[in-house]
């Protein structure tokens, strides 16, 4: 039986999991140069809903996706209207 303490421990554990995987994806995101990747093995799937979330809400395109070779990773990418209105008019 799930006592209380019990979902109150899961849920900690989940926040320290998300406080972890946000400090490897903004040091990734630091160095982005259009398009960055981060590997996202061992991410829970509750947590990897709320990393998605959040990152969408703050502004990005996040994409998850898993391949034999490279095994899971998330992609993220700046919105094209927000590209454009960081470019500079056209020429």
């Amino acid at each position: 039986m799930l006592s209380p303490k019990d979902v109150v421990a899961h849920t900690t554990e989940e926040a320290a999991q998300f406080d972890a995987w946000e400090k490897k994806i903004d040091a990734a995101l630091r160095t982005f140069e259009g398009r960055a990747a981060v590997d996202c093995a061992g991410l829970s799937g509750r947590v990897l809903n709320k990393i998605l979330n959040a990152y969408r809400v703050a502004g990005w395109h996040v994409a998850h996706s898993s391949d034999q070779r490279e095994g899971p990773y998330l992609t993220f990418t700046v919105p094209t209207d927000d590209m454009r209105s960081h470019a500079g008019p056209p020429r």
